[in-house]
């Protein structure tokens, strides 16, 4: 029933906007035609065409011609949405890597008056899909997404970035894709960690990560480990990058860690030359020390260890020299971007933070022989 104290366009306007933030209408679905929106309203079409076209200005519906009016949840005002939402898909989280990063992000959320509505999509593109889809129903202003690890990105994401809505990506690039982009500048993180290890006398240093091929964060970290090789003209051979460990990109299954311990168990009899490894992410970290006790290995003494990202707890044998990310930076400054393309429009800002190393006793100094 329309009210006789409102301007009816607006009522209209304000009707049709209910039904997109309620998810009645959503991205791509098509309106009904002006004659059928006159019919549903009794009003004239010259007062149809007044809300649809208050819709268009607030970015809200696109309008094609032959083809009628979509919702394109180009939303160019801020205060579309009534609850003030931002959305946060992570692929994983814990308290290696993680936590810190959403309490960084909610804290910064909740700073600009907004909430916080996360969810996970466990390595899994169909999760990832159906986070994205479940955000927009909710009316979020805009999504902060870490991509999982996959052969290719998310088309929810090119749509997304194709209708200029709010989205940034944190801790893994999609390349191919121009989206803003918040995270650690691995490769020189990687850099300075093997400066440090090679000044304490080690030259065998061997990188263990899951397969580094489309996901920039680890591919970043190879790049770097490459490259510290080169800059100080040290040779490398092929056992001194391992990749074959398939837990850490997945939902794991017991059955799954225990194979990839054994591998990695195997490379490290099989290489006794190697002084030192470097485990380019945590979960990879904690399968490594399982290897190295199964092989009867003492960590600093028979072998050293770093990683990306750490509990900071013994587990095992020893406290682990690691590379620690600025969570707290990254969740700030991915919560900056994205208000910014809320309220100004989108932009690709690419934004690289540094590292802090994290000395512990994991690392023997050769040196000192």
């Amino acid at each position: 029933m329309l009210s006789n104290n409102i301007p009816t366009y607006v009522q209209i306007y304000e009707d049709i906007l209910a039904k997109i933030v309620n998810g009645e209408y959503k991205e791509g679905d098509k309106l009904p035609t002006e004659l059928e929106i006159c019919q549903i309203y009794y009003v004239s079409r010259i007062t149809v065409k007044k809300a649809l076209q208050k819709l268009v200005d607030k970015g809200l519906i696109s309008r094609i011609a032959g083809k009628g009016t979509f919702v394109s949840l180009k939303r160019n005002d801020s205060s579309f949405n009534p609850n003030a939402k931002i959305g946060l898909v992570m692929c994983d989280f814990g308290v290696s890597y993680g936590t810190g990063l959403i309490r960084s992000i909610e804290a910064e959320v909740q700073k600009r008056g907004k909430n916080l509505v996360l969810k996970n999509s466990y390595f899994d593109k169909e999760k990832e899909t159906k986070a994205i889809n479940e955000l927009l129903a909710q009316g979020v202003e805009g999504i902060i997404l870490q991509p999982t690890h996959n052969d290719y990105f998310n088309t929810e994401v090119l749509k997304l970035s194709l209708n200029r809505f709010p989205i940034v990506i944190i801790d893994r690039e999609l390349k191919g894709v121009d989206l803003p982009y918040v995270g650690t500048d691995n490769v020189s993180a990687m850099i300075s960690a093997m400066s440090y290890l090679f000044e304490k006398g080690h030259r065998n240093i061997c990188f263990m990560t899951g397969a580094p091929l489309n996901t920039s964060t680890l591919e970043d970290r190879l790049d770097g480990f490459r490259k510290a090789y080169v800059n100080n003209s040290f040779l490398s051979s092929s056992c001194n990058e391992f990749f074959d460990i398939q837990s850490v990109s997945m939902k794991p299954t017991p059955e799954l860690i225990e194979h990839d311990i054994e591998k990695i168990y195997r490379h490290i009899m099989d290489n006794p030359q190697i002084t030192c490894i470097f485990a380019g992410e945590y979960a990879v970290c904690s399968l490594v020390k399982q290897a190295l006790k199964k092989a009867g290995k003492r960590i600093p003494e028979d072998m050293s260890l770093i990683t990306f990202d750490n509990i900071s707890d013994p587990f095992y044998f020893t406290a682990t020299t690691y590379v620690k990310q600025n969570e707290k930076e990254i969740g700030k400054k991915a919560v900056d971007t994205v208000i910014n393309c809320i309220q100004n429009g989108m932009s690709a800002p690419h934004i690289y933070l540094s590292c802090n190393m994290i000395e512990n006793t994991s690392v023997k100094d050769l040196n000192e022989r």
